[in-house]
């Protein structure tokens, strides 16, 4: 802050304030009194607009989320600038309050941002909370017992707290100061038209609010209906690492909107834009499978940018969601392991990361489809196709649901089927493989399962009727045997590894 040609400290961070630096004190006296200090330009526009984006990704916690962003007056020790969320409605869901504090902060570092927290019945004594675990250097999560809307409960509460844990104006600190008083409680008991007089109403009712003898009207945030987001970075850059940090902020306020709406990203867009003048550098996410995981859509970011020529130095970086999906509630299967679902995500992102390093076109996913045919029972599909699309083409429709085949399928089919000369017993049963394919005496064929009866393909003219075996030969190999009952003959659908 600028105060006529001296500048001002207006903030200070905890390690900043242990060494002697604090709020309000000019910037040459700052520096004497730490020779490492590391100053930052005040930007009350950038400020104002990642509180905002802050309390969208914190609607994930609670519908009731009420942004305060008075600025920091002159003289003032701590800013008033705070979220407040109401959480009597939303704890239970994840664990009490207590939990969902610690979820809070956690949300806030993934955001890039460090929260001084408190949980209390009213706005002001929670604000008051976190500003003297601020003041103390304590950035432990402070929670209010039940009960601390009674006068009396309060004055127990905040008896031992410095007073200047209410931020007061520099009038009113100066009165605090002339009247002695060092701590809430000695303020909290004197009479109140005295201390009016002294100090202001506007103080007065501050201490009213403190105690939840004074209403206190807020507005809640409403979230944009389009989900775009931009920052501005506080210098230009063009490190990959440092301008992939830059975007952490942008992807979790990103998901924790898609969180609170029931929804995943299936298309966004990231705009780097130079610092020069230029057009901007469009950078495409589209992952496989609709995800709202800020760490996947990262790591896809990561290796976008890895193959990325940005024009130059970068000073902001816009994001705009172009698709996203509902996500339905789905009962899981009942004996579906953690080890299922992650192998099943892991797999998700290893498709992503070959879109990215080879090119979406070049990456196709197997695609289930309800036939019985097992040379039909599946296709090739392009990365990401919804199953509608994939079965657009004509034949077989997608399977939704559809459960597996009894028994096992080799990975490797053979197109067409080959056929082979097979010797049954006296069952029917292949027993013995017969002279050709470069052997000059058959071999024995032991049958692992079987015979497994697939008919089907009446609905488009190919029609089968096969007889399935699974057998192993002498020396390990196991093939895929069926017997096509219309015409008597073996083939070889396919080979076990």
């Amino acid at each position: 802050m600028r105060d006529g040609a001296r500048e001002r400290v207006v903030a200070a961070t905890a390690p900043a304030r242990a060494a002697g630096v604090r709020e309000g004190a000019a910037l040459a006296a700052a520096r004497a009194c730490c020779a490492g200090l590391q100053v930052a330009r005040a930007d009350r526009g950038a400020d104002q607009r990642a509180l905002a984006r802050l309390a969208v990704a914190l609607l994930r916690f609670t519908p009731d989320v009420c942004r305060e962003d008075v600025g920091l007056e002159e003289g003032m020790a701590v800013g008033r600038a705070a979220l407040l969320l109401e959480v009597g409605r939303t704890a239970f869901h994840f664990g009490g309050e207590e939990a969902l504090a610690q979820q809070v902060v956690a949300a806030c570092a993934r955001a890039g941002h460090a929260a001084q927290l408190a949980v209390a019945d009213t706005p002001e004594a929670a604000r008051t909370l976190a500003r003297a675990g601020e003041l103390a250097g304590d950035a432990t999560p402070r929670h209010a017992p039940d009960g601390a809307r009674e006068p009396a409960a309060a004055r127990a509460l905040f008896a031992a707290l410095p007073w200047q844990a209410l931020a007061p104006s520099s009038e009113v600190a100066t009165a605090c100061r002339a009247l002695g008083v060092t701590t809430l409680g000695e303020l909290l008991a004197l009479p109140r038209a005295g201390l009016a007089t002294r100090t202001s109403l506007e103080f007065v009712a501050q201490l009213q609010r403190l105690q939840g003898e004074l209403e206190e009207p807020l507005v809640r945030i409403v979230a944009p209906e389009l989900l775009e987001e931009e920052i501005e970075l506080p210098a230009p850059v063009r490190d990959l690492d440092a301008l992939l940090f830059a975007c952490v902020p942008l992807l979790e306020a990103l998901c924790g909107e898609l969180e609170r709406r029931s929804a995943a990203l299936a298309a966004a867009t990231f705009s780097f834009v130079p610092a020069q003048r230029g057009p901007p550098t469009l950078l495409p996410l589209a992952p496989a499978t609709p995800t709202r995981d800020a760490a996947l859509l990262r790591l896809l970011l990561a290796h976008r940018l890895e193959r990325t020529a940005l024009p130059g130095w970068i000073d902001a970086v816009q994001l705009r969601v172009t698709q996203s999906v509902a996500c339905a509630a789905e009962q899981g299967p009942l004996f579906a392991g953690q080890r299922d679902r992650e192998a099943e995500r892991a797999g998700a992102a290893l498709a992503d990361r070959l879109a990215v390093r080879l090119g979406r076109e070049r990456v196709q996913a197997a695609q289930l489809l309800a036939d019985p045919r097992p040379e039909r029972a599946f296709r090739w599909s392009a990365l990401g196709a919804s199953d509608g699309a994939a079965a657009s083409g004509g034949g077989a429709r997608a399977a939704s649901g559809v459960a597996a085949a009894a028994g096992a399928r080799p990975l490797a089919l053979l197109d067409p089927p080959q056929p082979c000369a097979i010797e049954c017993d006296a069952r029917g049963a292949p027993c013995c493989e017969g002279r050709g394919e470069g052997r000059s005496e058959g071999r024995e064929l032991r049958v692992v399962r079987g015979p497994e009866r697939i008919a089907g393909g009446w609905w488009d003219g190919g029609d089968v009727e096969r007889d399935y075996y699974e057998v192993e030969a002498p020396d390990g190999e196991r093939r895929w045997l069926f017997r096509d009952r219309c015409d008597g003959r073996w083939y070889c659908h396919g080979t076990f590894h």
